[in-house]
């Protein structure tokens, strides 16, 4: 099960094991719970794994806090 975005290859299977590219890091991580957040809403996984989204959330937070 591969699938490209804009002909780069997101989501793969390697022996069974179904791994997504991190948008952010770009690292391949397996695709669960642990490491991707599911999106119910929509149905789809997080583009980021859990740490970037972290990451960026702390971003926002500070940039936040110097703008005010």
């Amino acid at each position: 099960m591969s699938r490209t975005l804009k002909g780069r290859l997101v989501r793969r299977e390697i022996n069974g094991i179904r791994e997504k590219l991190c948008g952010g890091c770009d690292e391949w991580k397996p695709l669960d719970d642990e490491h991707f957040q599911f999106i119910k809403t929509t149905g789809v996984w997080q583009c980021y794994c859990r740490p970037c989204l972290y990451a960026k959330a702390v971003a926002r937070a500070q940039a936040r806090r110097k703008a005010a």
